[in-house]
């Protein structure tokens, strides 16, 4: 009988963290967020979504950054 480790579903460690990465995304709308950024004519708005997004991405992955 195989045992199944945290290496068998990842991988690696950068399969790890590629899961952590990517659920942290998710979790802050970050890829959502730049692409509405980017939308935007107006640098006023501009910089305001993206100061929106650097304050959730520290709200939903300070643990993260750390990493």
């Amino acid at each position: 009988m195989e045992v199944s480790t945290v290496y068998s579903v990842f991988g690696n460690k950068r399969g790890i963290f590629h899961a952590i990465r990517e659920a942290w995304h998710q979790a802050s709308q970050q890829r959502d967020l730049t692409q509405e950024a980017l939308m935007q004519e107006e640098p006023s708005r501009r910089l305001e979504l993206m100061a929106h997004l650097t304050r959730r991405q520290w709200e939903t992955g300070a643990e993260m950054v750390q990493l």
